[in-house]
């Protein structure tokens, strides 16, 4: 039998109980390069819309409907390569095929090492991976319907 929390909707919206507060949203913190390259990448080739840059240029919250990221320009290169290689973002779409044909033009721009079309995994979903300019790994996802 699942548990109550394998049989919840995650995107299911719900009314806290009273005192309590809700979390609105999510926005990880990925360590860049630079802002200058980064920023591009996740405006022309995701479509992620640009929500706030500080005046330095260190910073920049990047969002697409609920998801957000904000990118940080760091000047340790062992950061940004660490995260690269074992850190990346999970999320779900509504139809991956509808934001692949969206999205293609500038997928395909990229190197072949960077960007996987979708297809379907063992486990029940269909996903695209996307590698930004610093190596940080985006899976977008759909569950496959039964």
């Amino acid at each position: 039998m699942a548990s109550a929390a394998e049989t919840k909707d995650p995107d299911a919206t719900t009314t806290p109980p009273p005192g309590r507060a809700r979390i609105l949203s999510l926005a990880p913190i990925i360590p860049v390069r630079s802002i200058s390259v980064s920023l591009p990448f996740y405006l022309e080739v995701l479509r992620f819309e640009l929500r706030q840059r500080n005046s330095a240029n260190t910073s920049a919250l990047v969002a697409r409907d609920q998801a957000q990221i904000m990118l940080m320009a760091l000047g340790d290169l062992s950061a940004v390569r660490a995260t690269g290689e074992f850190f990346s973002a999970y999320l779900r779409v509504s139809d991956l095929d509808d934001l692949y044909r969206e999205l293609r033009p500038g997928l395909e721009r990229l190197h072949e090492r960077r960007f996987r079309p979708p297809h379907s995994t063992g486990y029940g979903t269909r996903e695209m991976h996307v590698r930004d300019p610093d190596g940080f790994l985006i899976f977008f996802s759909e569950p496959i319907s039964a």
